[in-house]
């Protein structure tokens, strides 16, 4: 029984959901790109040149290491042990790994069930591999 307000957002096994690492994998580096690039041009009086030197050293190591830890998080919200974040690192094994990252609910490791956005989007992280693999290909 879930009976605080941790337990509820992030389910029995802790960790990061699959809307916080979605956002961590596709919208921060998004973020991260404008802020050392585009934001000082654009908003020259805020970036001046010494924090625009800072934001282009530091915001991607600061991206690093957040993907890093919401890496590592994602495992154990989904009930897996964080030494499989090992695997992303491995050829071919690091497509079944970022898989349970990107469409399992929480807690898949223990009940292997999907509902319908998880099937949904593993349906559409298959299709892109394909996709890929076939264009790599030809």
């Amino acid at each position: 029984m879930m009976d605080s307000y941790s337990d509820t957002r992030m389910g029995p096994f802790g960790g990061c959901r699959r809307r916080s690492y979605l956002f961590v994998l596709f919208i921060l580096p998004a973020l991260v790109m404008f802020l050392t690039t585009m934001a000082p041009t654009m908003f020259p009086a805020v970036f001046t040149p010494d924090i625009a030197a800072l934001v282009t050293k530091f915001g991607p190591i600061a991206l690093l290491v957040i993907s890093f830890y919401v890496g590592l998080q994602r495992f154990a919200n989904l009930g897996m042990s964080r030494w499989w974040y090992l695997g992303h690192f491995v050829p071919l094994l690091n497509l079944w790994t970022a898989y349970p990252c990107f469409a399992c609910p929480v807690g898949y490791a223990m009940h292997k069930q999907m509902h319908a956005a998880g099937s949904l989007l593993a349906i559409l992280y298959w299709l892109f591999l394909l996709v890929f693999a076939a264009g790599a290909a030809g």
